[in-house]
């Protein structure tokens, strides 16, 4: 009887293992992952044991967050970070510091001359 329970477990555990496997190298032909809903958005519950395209997915909408919101400074008159339509800009609290294009000059002029000389000191 001990090693009947062993060997089911072993079974399990082997079998456990070789879905992860699968899941994590994106080999999605086991019964366990059942099928894709293309009908469904790709971060929606239908489609939520498909870990690798779900991640991707999400890591490219976090990366574009950044890219439009990541930096901690706005510079006014810089159309290039504009907003593309009115929902992008809506969602989010915008905590951006804002500052003319002539105070961010002078801010980075300032930056520079603190920084500047030898970048290791002797004694």
């Amino acid at each position: 009887m001990a090693s009947i329970n062993c060997l089911l477990w072993m079974d399990l555990f082997g079998s456990v293992y070789d879905i992860g496997v699968m899941g994590l190298n994106g080999d999605y032909k086991e019964v366990f992952f059942g099928g894709i809903n293309i009908n469904a958005p790709i971060d929606g519950e239908d489609n939520s044991h498909w870990l690798r395209p779900v991640i991707q997915h999400l890591n490219i909408q976090f990366a574009e967050r950044m890219h439009r919101r990541g930096h901690k400074y706005y510079i006014e008159g810089n159309e290039a970070d504009a907003p593309l339509n009115a929902e992008e800009e809506a969602p989010e609290q915008d905590v951006r510091r804002r500052l003319t294009r002539k105070k961010a000059i002078k801010w980075v002029v300032r930056i520079l001359e603190q920084s500047h000389g030898r970048e290791i000191r002797c004694c």
